[in-house]
């Protein structure tokens, strides 16, 4: 945990210090900066091999946060490239049930296993979009966004527990904790991420923006092929932000 508040806080002091500097450039040139910011709700879809045969899991979406900046460089009429820089935060519940063949004595026994846990992974999250923008009133306008994305993994953690059964009652709790799923032998994601985001947002008195999107992976995250097969991102954002 010390280690991912430490990230958390050395990626807010850079990007202060690169919205500052983005803010003044900004002020003399034809590009705009803006900060945003919100909670997110995100899920990792899995298909889970144990021994070689599926198991059956199930993954649940949770609430996550996501900081960053956006720039705004205009093409031609209402379009315009909107490049951001973001520290995401994702986090999703899990539960998992498979039958584990022990050999005991001359034959194997199977014992059914139960797991469940959570686990969080941060991003440095980097959308390259293209938006559509009008303004029906004035002082009022509306933003229409499509294009990919491409995210770097900078810590995850995993904290689950197998619980093994006998007849209907448990009889082992083994509790576990990964502090990294994107390094060392076992870890079973890839560290980078990339596929597309789509949404839409409001401005309000050329300053104010509330918006919402969602983003849809694209790349297997899926490294340790042993136990995980297939593995993609899912995730809304809704934000809330200011343009300088």
């Amino acid at each position: 945990m010390k280690y991912i508040k430490t990230h958390t806080l050395r990626f807010c002091l850079i990007l202060m210090i690169l919205v500052t500097q983005l803010s003044f450039v900004a002020a003399q040139t034809p590009f705009s900066v803006g900060v945003r910011g919100g909670v997110n709700t995100s899920n990792i879809t899995e298909q889970r091999l144990y021994s070689g045969s599926l198991d059956l899991h199930n993954s649940t979406w949770k609430r996550g946060f996501f900081i960053g900046a956006v720039v705004d460089i205009p093409l031609s009429g209402k379009f315009s490239l909107s490049p951001g820089f973001f520290y995401d935060r994702r986090t999703s519940d899990f539960t998992s049930s498979y039958v584990h063949n022990e050999l005991i004595g001359d034959e194997f026994i199977s014992i059914p296993v139960y797991a469940e846990g959570t686990t969080t992974t941060n991003w440095f999250h980097v959308p390259m979009l293209v938006s559509f923008k009008f303004f029906p009133i004035k002082q009022f306008g509306i933003n229409l966004d499509l294009g990919p994305y491409i995210a770097i993994g900078l810590s995850g953690k995993s904290e689950f527990k197998n619980i093994t059964y006998q007849n209907t009652d448990p009889i082992v709790e083994i509790p576990h904790d990964d502090h990294n799923c994107f390094k060392g032998e076992d870890c079973m994601y890839f560290n980078t991420d990339w596929g597309f985001k789509a949404g839409g947002g409001l401005v309000f008195f050329s300053h104010i923006y509330i918006g919402a999107h969602y983003i849809f992976g694209l790349r297997n995250l899926a490294k340790n092929k042993q136990l995980v097969s297939k593995s993609h991102t899912r995730e809304w954002q809704f934000t809330v932000g200011y343009n300088f």
